[in-house]
């Protein structure tokens, strides 16, 4: 959603009906990681320590992902 978002404003189109869905994934997603990892009866407390390192990771990298691409918005739109 953020790579149609920047293609979308590199075509003067207006971004605001993708941008705030393409916000709500990335928060929703991000939580959702943190949360079956650290949780009560999560990847952690139950022993599963490669899925909690690979969730621990995807979220390190959906961090990196978002703020590269939200770099690049902000680049592009001024």
């Amino acid at each position: 959603m953020i790579g149609i978002s920047a293609f979308f404003i590199s075509k003067k189109i207006r971004v605001k009906f993708i941008i705030i869905p393409a916000f709500f994934v990335l928060v929703t997603t991000l939580s959702a990681l943190i949360y079956l990892t650290f949780r009560s009866g999560g990847y952690l407390s139950s022993g599963n320590y490669v899925l909690a390192t690979i969730s621990i990771l995807m979220f390190f990298l959906g961090v990196f992902v978002a703020k590269e691409g939200f770099d690049v918005l902000r680049k592009k739109k001024s």
